[in-house]
């Protein structure tokens, strides 16, 4: 027999569907519509794609870390992104950006795809401002739903933005050291032979850290407070408060807004919890 708990999300899920495709359909245009004329106006100023475009950089000048955090083609991120990404930034600019744009919709659209259709269409259209910059926002948050089953894919948010990194505090709270050693270990891999590769880039960017520090006062805080959402979260199997936990730990205050496609990531992470808190039928 089905328990209490899948009853009731069982009427939840006929109450969603009875805002169906053709009832939602008018959202659908008019998000479509407000992302072309977005699209339109970044792109007459020149910032379409700008975040990706200062990856595409590092495999086409020999500086890696030149401009300051805030300003144009600024990259901020560890040598092992830049030489993850090298491949692919041997590309012309436009195809670069087209494969990272085409990659990225498609990570969204597989985050987002537990909503179905008439909630995930124009979910999808919301994260339009994190595609047509280029970050990699929608990478950490699918970073942070395969963390859950496999703890080494937290290594890119330790390597690129480091301050998002939340999933060992997860691991910690939850006293999950096997998950722990393998997401050491994996970074400690990529870690390694990228500073093999390359040890003049780790030392310059770290030195680039260390001259750009501090240049947000309540990141410190914001990141203590992260933290204990995690714990919290951790003891009591919410994996989906990761999300915007790792919105609050954003480097930079004025940049949370960025962050926001983090959510992106919550339907599979409440898939996960359910499929690990329900009992059987």
């Amino acid at each position: 027999m089905a328990t209490t708990t899948q009853r009731r999300n069982a009427k939840r899920q006929v109450r969603l569907r009875d805002l169906g495709v053709p009832a939602l359909v008018p959202l659908w245009l008019a998000l479509a519509a407000f992302m072309v004329r977005a699209v339109v106006y970044f792109a007459s100023r020149g910032q379409l794609g700008v975040d990706a475009h200062a990856y595409w950089l590092t495999g086409n000048h020999a500086q890696v870390y030149g401009p300051p955090p805030n300003t144009h083609d600024a990259f901020l991120y560890s040598p092992a992104f830049a030489q993850l990404v090298w491949p692919l930034a041997q590309l012309p600019w436009t195809a670069f950006f087209a494969v990272w744009v085409i990659a990225e919709t498609a990570v969204f659209a597989w985050l987002l795809k537990p909503l179905g259709a008439a909630w995930g269409v124009p979910a999808l259209l919301l994260c339009g401002f994190e595609i047509e910059q280029g970050n990699i926002t929608g990478f950490l948050a699918l970073a942070l739903v395969l963390g859950m089953r496999r703890p080494g894919t937290w290594a890119l948010p330790l390597l690129t933005k480091v301050l998002v990194c939340l999933g060992p505090i997860w691991f910690v709270a939850r006293g999950e050291w096997r998950a722990l050693r393998t997401f050491a270990l994996t970074t400690a891999v990529i870690v390694g032979l990228s500073v093999l590769v390359s040890p003049h880039l780790w030392a310059d960017w770290v030195r680039f850290l260390f001259d750009h520090r501090g240049s947000d006062p309540s990141a410190p805080l914001r990141f203590v407070a992260a933290a204990a959402c995690v714990v919290v979260a951790a003891r009591r199997n919410k994996p989906w408060v990761l999300a915007p936990a790792m919105i609050l730990a954003s480097p930079l205050l004025t940049g949370i807004g960025e962050y926001l496609s983090l959510l992106a990531a919550i339907p599979r992470l409440r898939a996960y919890e359910r499929a690990h808190t329900e009992p059987s039928a």
